[in-house]
């Protein structure tokens, strides 16, 4: 089968959630001082990057454009971002906020992942789209654990 004939654009999407996640966890790393937060952030952050570096050829695929795949976010992730935000100056425990939010980011991400590996892909992407749920399936039993040792 050629790849016409699977979903790219949704490795694309993917793409784009990874990116917002990111963000997203910079930004709780400038928010949250505690410092043994930190190393958490700081992995799935680099989950996330080398995740995105093993999808980002599929992706390309469709985009034509590494430089978009760098750009791009998701809109739902995005909106989150900004509501954590907005609850973190007015939440008691800064941290946990952070915390419980990242942990959504991962349930949605995990969902995204599903959802892609159901529309069908060539076998090589399917591969690596399973090599990357793993990944953040990590990333998000990792974020549970911290949601529930902050939470007070």
């Amino acid at each position: 089968m050629s790849s016409a004939h699977y979903n790219i654009e949704a490795v694309s999407s993917l793409v784009h959630v990874l990116n917002s996640g990111i963000d997203f966890y910079r930004e709780a790393k400038e928010k949250v001082a505690d410092s043994q937060t930190q190393p958490y952030f700081d992995r799935m952050i680099s989950r996330r990057e080398m995740v995105k570096q093993l999808l980002t050829p599929y992706a390309k695929a469709e985009t034509g454009d590494f430089k978009a795949l760098d750009t791009g976010s998701n809109f739902a992730l995005e909106a989150r971002h900004w509501h954590t935000t907005i609850l973190a100056k007015i939440a008691s425990d800064e941290q946990h906020t952070w915390v419980s939010q990242l942990e959504e980011v991962e349930d949605k991400t995990l969902e995204k992942f599903d959802e892609v590996i159901a529309q069908g892909q060539s076998v090589a992407c399917e591969a690596a789209l399973q090599k990357g749920r793993e990944l953040m399936q990590s990333c998000h039993d990792q974020m549970l654990s911290l949601q529930k040792a902050t939470k007070h």
